[in-house]
């Protein structure tokens, strides 16, 4: 298993048997992504730290977020996606880390002139039955993620004022049916398994909604973001939504004058 150099954005945990045990694996997880903290630390261009627990304690924090079991049960029976599908709760991470982003850097935060100062995350799947390294024909439960987030050390101020923000904005728990979310300073003693431990545990044994642990930014040649949202909402104009509610008035009036009046043809 090869995880230093890879520069995916979507790390997928393989169905093959794991020849290491899980805490060997969780070793090599916790090295590659510590070579992460640190290579993003050593670009940084404004203060010096004596260690990189040092910095992240400055700049880095924990985030948490669970769903509405209904709610986010019944948009997944809707778009016809399985209850192990966690598209829907990445595209929940996706959002806050564009919003925070553009809260943090402005508008135009997703140009190449300040790729430098996107923040670095990694984010993975958890829920209570992935401890157990259960089976995929298992019952499951609260699926939520983990996450930690790093700030450039001049973005500090108004990094955490967007974290804050997505607290408190209505909007984003409505759009993503988030529930909770919980925003800790970085603690050393967790550290990335505490990101990793359901996605390693997935190696052993297919767990559902575990095997996509996600690394921000991965730019494209462009300078944005490497991908998108993983699921499409049509979304039409006010004027087309206008026209089809005219339409299916329309389409009402002549089923009943039909059924009072006999066809016309």
């Amino acid at each position: 298993m090869k995880l230093k150099n890879t520069t995916r954005s979507n790390v997928k945990a393989s169905n093959k048997p794991n020849i290491l045990s899980s805490e060997q694996a969780q070793g090599h997880y916790q090295r590659w992504i510590q070579d992460l903290f640190t290579t993003y630390r050593n670009k940084e261009p404004a203060e010096r730290y004596s260690s990189l627990d040092e910095y992240l304690k400055q700049n880095a924090t924990f985030i948490t977020a669970t769903f509405h079991q209904w709610g986010i049960a019944s948009k997944k029976r809707n778009m016809e996606l399985r209850g192990s599908d966690s598209s829907l709760e990445l595209d929940a991470f996706h959002k806050l880390y564009r919003d925070v982003a553009r809260g943090t850097l402005g508008n135009h935060w997703d140009k190449k002139g300040k790729a430098i100062r996107w923040p670095l995350a990694v984010v993975a799947i958890d829920h209570p039955e992935a401890k157990y390294a259960k089976t995929t024909t298992s019952a499951m439960t609260n699926l939520h993620w983990h996450a930690v987030m790093i700030c450039r050390s001049h973005d500090r101020l108004a990094f955490m004022k967007a974290l804050e923000d997505i607290r408190l904005n209505s909007d984003f728990y409505f759009k993503t049916l988030v529930d909770t979310l919980d925003f800790r300073g970085w603690d050393p003693s967790k550290d990335a398994s505490y990101i990793t431990k359901a996605h390693v545990k997935a190696l052993d044994v297919a767990t559902p909604g575990t095997d996509d642990l996600c690394i921000y930014p991965n730019p494209s040649a462009t300078g944005r973001l490497g991908w998108g949202y993983r699921n499409k909402h049509l979304r039409s104009s006010q004027g087309v939504a206008k026209l089809i509610a005219g339409l299916k008035r329309d389409q009402h009036t002549a089923c009943r004058y039909a059924w009072l009046h006999g066809s016309e043809y």
